[in-house]
């Protein structure tokens, strides 16, 4: 059992971004469809793939060095078979620790990082993100269902959210994204 110490140094050391780092326009696909129409107004991303390694990608030019980030989103499978959910990380990404539906998966690295079932329930994946002394622009984290299989599926990546600190929030879309939905109104 903890002390009144242990709590409060777990309370001390809660960081708390808040702000979403990942604009519409930073989201990118591969070998795969993706329709981000919905995503700066409610979060939603549908995807569709039938290739071994096709999937989102974010770029490491929104990190810094030698901070503490958190990635969160939600996915549901909408159609198809989904034999796998994961990913993989650059170097300026690697070093993670990834939790689906509360549960800890490891490193998200693998075609299992993220993968629970083939059902359509919605699942959580949070990864919390050390970052290097260098970060390399280009490096890319990347969220692949049906990773390392190939078979048609499509998927809604829901809520999808970086922030620095340790503490995942509720997704709101970045400032840039709601700048942009005002000028459209």
């Amino acid at each position: 059992t903890g002390t009144a110490q242990d709590l409060k140094n777990s309370i001390d050391n809660i960081q708390i971004g808040g702000r979403n780092l990942i604009t519409s326009d930073s989201i990118s696909t591969y070998n795969a469809t993706i329709d981000k129409t919905r995503y700066a107004r409610e979060g939603i991303i549908t995807l569709t793939k039938d290739t071994n390694y096709g999937g989102i990608s974010i770029p490491a030019r929104l990190l810094k060095p030698s901070k503490v980030y958190v990635i969160s989103y939600k996915y549901k499978k909408i159609n198809g078979t989904l034999v796998s959910f994961g990913g993989h990380t650059d170097p300026s990404w690697s070093d993670n620790k990834t939790y689906v539906d509360g549960v800890y998966k490891g490193a998200h690295n693998s075609s299992t990082s993220g993968f629970v079932v083939d059902d359509t329930n919605i699942h959580e994946v949070i990864c919390y993100i050390t970052t290097p002394s260098a970060i390399t622009e280009s490096h890319l984290f990347y969220i692949q269902p049906n990773r390392g299989y190939k078979g048609l599926v499509t998927v809604e990546v829901y809520d999808l959210k970086l922030e620095e600190g340790n503490k995942a929030t509720d997704w709101t879309p970045a400032p840039e994204d709601k700048q942009d939905n005002l000028q459209t109104i």
